[in-house]
């Protein structure tokens, strides 16, 4: 059966085929959410301060992600990625394109 294109607006698909070609482009790495299946998402391993420049004994890391992926995650969440747990420490609200952009620790 064929698909009909959203009634809701004329940009949605567009939009959704952007999001695709972004994931297929830019992920690095899979990402697990309670034990789901696997998605791609774009994981910044070099690692940040979360906190700011203050001396923090805890290195943050960067990942994003279309929420379709993991619709439920939320601030205290736990992502696997690379076989590392790691637990979320931002919101992980999605922006007005469903993109997730969060900050991690190592659980």
């Amino acid at each position: 059966a064929a698909s009909m294109p959203s009634p809701l607006s004329p940009f949605e698909d567009i939009e959704a085929l952007i999001n695709e070609g972004v994931e297929q482009h830019l992920s690095n790495a899979e990402a697990t959410h309670n034990g789901g299946p696997a998605f791609p998402v774009h994981f910044d391993s070099e690692g940040i301060a979360p906190y700011g420049d203050a001396e923090v004994d805890a290195t943050g890391f960067l990942v994003g992600f279309r929420s379709v992926h993991a619709p439920s995650l939320r601030r205290g969440g736990l992502l696997s990625i690379r076989g590392v747990d790691y637990r979320v420490e931002s919101d992980a609200q999605p922006d007005a394109s469903g993109w997730v952009q969060a900050n991690l620790i190592k659980a």
